[in-house]
């Protein structure tokens, strides 16, 4: 069934030439390991991109050489969401990317037997004010989910981003209303930014929310100049929350 998927795929994909290297355009860089029953034979990857929106826009072959266990491969493009899909004979990777203007991408796509053609995972994605930060998306409304692998300091449900240089890409985070938070290199202090509404179902499923050094800066003095609410509780401790 997939081999047949895969087929189709290739088939209905539109072989357009890729964007030429210019201001406008960013450089994504694929790391594919291999298929393991391909180290027995030859090695032939096929790459096939799509905008979120399901056009395939580039359709693309490497010449076949004796079996690789890696390839380093590489594409210019328009910045944008894309799926981006690798694949070896019967099997690959399918794998959301955020391209953000001026920042090009590594990612990598290990070939495996099982994997979803055309998923559409949420994605977050921005810029950050300078380097040196950790970034979570945070989601307020929800306490602490033990399931996950992550949660805030402060008891809320948070999925880790991926930092590269100056900008953050979360992928697979749930609906609603989100918080992108940035913590320090020791993860002891942070600061919140509203984020947004992800609504898969309404087609909201990635977005961009820049955090410039003005947000920071805004937040920054709200912070210092905001006292704490307090509140007394029925056993005469007094508890204050600092201002989010």
């Amino acid at each position: 069934m997939i081999k047949s998927t895969l087929l189709l795929c290739v088939t209905l994909a539109l072989a357009s030439p890729p964007a030429k290297n210019g201001a406008n355009t960013v450089s994504l860089s694929i790391t594919f390991v291999d298929c393991p029953q391909s180290l027995y034979g030859y090695s032939e990857p096929r790459l096939i991109v799509s905008r979120l929106q399901g056009l395939h826009i580039i359709q693309r072959s490497w010449p076949r050489t004796h079996a690789v266990a890696q390839r380093e491969l590489r594409v210019t493009l328009s910045p944008g969401f894309y799926d981006v899909f690798v694949g070896n004979g019967g099997c690959g990777d399918d794998v959301p990317v955020t391209l953000l203007p001026g920042h090009d991408r590594h990612i990598t796509a290990l070939g495996r037997n099982e994997f979803w053609l055309g998923r559409r995972p949420t994605m977050v994605s921005g810029t950050l004010p300078s380097r040196g930060w950790q970034v979570a998306i945070v989601y307020r409304d929800r306490s602490q989910n033990f399931a996950q692998p992550s949660s805030s300091r402060d008891g809320y449900l948070q999925y880790p981003a991926q930092v590269e240089g100056n900008a953050y890409y979360a992928v697979g985070v749930p609906d609603g209303r989100f918080t992108v938070r940035l913590y320090n290199e020791w993860y002891l202090t942070w600061l919140d930014f509203d984020g947004g509404q992800i609504e898969y179902g309404k087609g909201q499923r990635a977005i961009v929310r820049n955090v410039t050094q003005k947000d920071v800066s805004e937040k920054l003095y709200y912070l210092a100049h905001t006292p704490p609410m307090c509140v007394t509780e029925k056993s005469g401790v007094r508890v204050c929350t600092p201002p989010d």
